[in-house]
């Protein structure tokens, strides 16, 4: 609890120039396959944490949860089916993108 997420279905948001920020820690993709409620706790945990990108690879292995921050919606991804975003509202205001209309 303490958080809501808004999902956008069909929706990527990456760096430098699909709508994301620098990499958080470095890194694109998480390692392993997670759970989107695992993907979302990552998420939570780190603050600077807007979102997540959580990949239905079709498979069990794959990686397929990406942490985002700086989002500006504007510049992501649309139409790009398995991929969904889900930005993070924090218990004590917070969070949402840039960019929504």
């Amino acid at each position: 609890g303490g958080a809501m997420w808004w999902s956008l279905h069909s929706t990527n948001c990456y760096p430098p120039d699909g709508g994301a920020g620098p990499y958080i820690d470095g890194s694109d993709a998480l390692a392993g396959h997670l759970p989107m409620l695992e993907c979302e706790r990552r998420c939570i945990n780190k603050p600077e944490c807007q979102a997540v990108v959580w990949h239905d690879t079709k498979d069990a292995i794959a990686a397929n949860c990406y942490l985002r921050q700086q989002v500006d919606l504007s510049k992501c991804k649309r139409h790009m089916q398995g991929f969904n975003t889900r930005f993070v509202y924090r218990r004590g205001g917070g969070g949402g993108p840039r960019g929504a209309r």
